[in-house]
């Protein structure tokens, strides 16, 4: 596989991209000097492995000029170059086309290459520009699970963010076997928290939201109209017919702080379930009619729901996941490709201030909003100073793989698919699902992730194991 070289080694939109992502250039990697323009390169590298420093693992210096064939580059930010790295004029190789200088320079210069294989074999290319930023995993440990909150027998999700100093968790359904003092024996959406920090010596221990009826509460209130049906369509007393046991309910997804972490969004989709609307059958019978942001600002109480919601039924389900740049939110929806669409955090309630990625720009229209990648219905996005880039982590549907891919801006370029691991599988069958990063719990700025997922264990049961995974050092 031949890499192109602005591809590798910057050019002034990978170089802007490394700018825009945050990082700052540091000494470190490689530096390259002399060579004879459109003659012989001052280095030619081929099936070599760089271990670069920050955004320093190639330094070009001026009127330097180098081949590079399948050449990896690793570091903490990735690769950038300034300046950007000159192109030599050999006969027959148009100055447009990087891919062909690289592949021409093999033929031009036919003698024996050098390769620098100077760190962490079998690693991919970097991030910061937009690469594979694929560092060896040396280990996926599991670390336990996320107690389920008394006395329910399973809850999914798990989203988290920090809000006022805490961890806080939100969880999907929570079954419980006695009904709350609503008349429920289900919550859509309920939480919890820890407050240490440290995860090196395991995460939690959580607290959970609890009414006084010792049951969890429900983190995203239903509406009236809402509690009216599913207390009518609730339990052996129901007299609906086939309706009996369905739901209108907003059910939770990403969860983003604030700038200062005073408040959080939380996004969700309202759905209707059980009312033969839906794909599958029974609990798996289930469709979005909407779907809308909540306010939340104090981790002990219920959030506040934006109503009426901000996108409609024929709109995908913004904020399978999210994460916040500056000021700016970026919500993903996955149905199956994944597209992009951002916010201001302070106007995540008004409609109109929603624009959508179009593969070029930023449209008012979600109808020309475009696939960026093929993801999963739940999973996470942040940023990572491990790799210099943002980073994905899901499960795609019906698999157990832990899958991770990396892209300088929240909209991509993305990566391609990078399979670092797997889940344990659900009992009888059952899938996996909704694998979540915790960037907050993470380590040694992201070379140590936490992750968690769902896994069955039974009929209405299931667990959140954490995972703990983790890269390679780069010196």
């Amino acid at each position: 596989m031949t890499h192109s070289v602005n591809r590798l080694v910057g050019r002034p939109r990978a170089e802007g991209a490394c700018h825009r992502a945050g990082g700052r250039r540091r000494g470190g990697g490689i530096a390259l000097s002399g060579g004879e323009p459109g003659g012989r390169p001052a280095l030619m590298l081929r099936n070599a492995v760089i271990a670069g420093n920050a955004l320093g693992g190639i330094s070009v210096g001026e009127g330097a000029t180098a081949a590079l064939v399948n050449v990896a580059v690793v570091g903490t930010g990735g690769t950038c170059t300034s300046p950007p790295i000159r192109r030599w004029s050999t006969p027959g190789i148009p100055p447009s086309d990087p891919t062909a200088v690289v592949d021409a320079a093999m033929e031009a210069f036919p003698y024996p290459p050098r390769p620098l294989a100077l760190a962490l074999a079998l690693a991919l290319a970097a991030g910061a520009c937009g690469g594979l930023g694929s560092a060896p995993v040396l280990a996926v440990r599991a670390v336990g699970t996320v107690p389920n909150i008394p006395p329910s027998t399973g809850r999914d999700v798990g989203f988290s963010a920090m809000l006022d100093g805490r961890s806080v968790w939100v969880f999907g359904d929570t079954l419980f076997v006695e009904p709350a003092a609503d008349g429920l024996r289900w919550r859509s959406s309920s939480w919890s928290w820890t407050t240490d920090a440290d995860s090196s010596d395991g995460v939690g221990p959580f607290e959970h939201a609890m009414g006084s009826d010792d049951r969890p509460l429900q983190l995203l209130p239903h509406t009236a109209e809402e509690l009216a049906w599913n207390l009518a369509h609730e339990g052996e007393g129901c007299t609906a017919g086939d309706l009996c046991g369905s739901r209108l309910t907003p059910w939770p997804q990403a969860v983003v702080s604030a700038p200062d972490g005073g408040s959080a969004l939380v996004f969700y989709a309202d759905m209707e379930t059980g009312m033969g609307t839906g794909d599958g059958e029974g609990g798996w019978d289930f469709r979005a009619i909407g779907g809308s942001v909540a306010v939340w600002a104090d981790p002990g109480a219920p959030a506040s729901r934006v109503l009426p919601p901000l996108f409609g039924r024929e709109e995908p389900s913004w904020g399978a996941a999210a994460v916040r740049v500056d000021d700016l939110v970026y919500a993903y929806a996955c149905e199956p490709g994944c597209r992009v669409a951002r916010v201001p955090f302070e106007r995540a309630g008004e409609r109109g201030e929603w624009t959508f990625w179009d593969g070029a720009g930023w449209s008012a229209d979600w109808r020309r909003a475009v696939a960026v990648f093929d993801g999963a219905p739940l999973f996470s996005v942040h940023w990572s100073g491990y790799f210099g880039a943002f980073v994905a982590f899901y499960m795609p549907p019906a698999e157990e793989e832990i899958v991770l891919r990396t892209a300088p801006a929240p909209q991509g370029p993305w990566s391609g698919p990078r399979r670092v691991g797997r889940g344990e599988p659900g009992q009888g069958g059952a899938w996996d699902y909704a694998l979540i990063a915790h960037p907050e719990l993470a380590r040694e700025g992201g070379r140590i992730e936490i992750l968690s997922y769902t896994r069955p264990t039974g009929f209405l049961a299931s667990e959140t194991p954490l995972l703990e995974v983790e890269f390679a050092s780069v010196p």
